[in-house]
């Protein structure tokens, strides 16, 4: 199995995954990006409550970009707050 490392960009900001994780295929590298995403969606919102793109960039040990998953997040406010 290869180590696949998930890197969450918020903005300008980039949390860099220093561990990353062992997995089987693309396959699986997919659906964890996706689920990662996911999960790390709303503290990242906490962080920045408006409108924002949530993009986690896929590495492998060499430090190549396989894949990138990208969660745009839009709040809208029709009544003033």
């Amino acid at each position: 199995m290869a180590r696949y490392y998930f890197d969450l960009v918020v903005g300008n900001r980039v949390e860099a995954d220093l561990f990353g994780d062992e997995l089987p295929d693309l396959d699986a590298v997919r659906k964890e990006a996706i689920l990662y995403t996911l999960e790390r969606v709303p503290d990242a919102l906490q962080r920045s409550p408006t409108s924002s793109d949530f993009q986690v960039n896929v590495r492998d040990d060499g430090g190549l970009e396989v894949l990138s998953v990208t969660l745009r997040v839009k709040v809208r406010h029709d009544v003033p707050i």
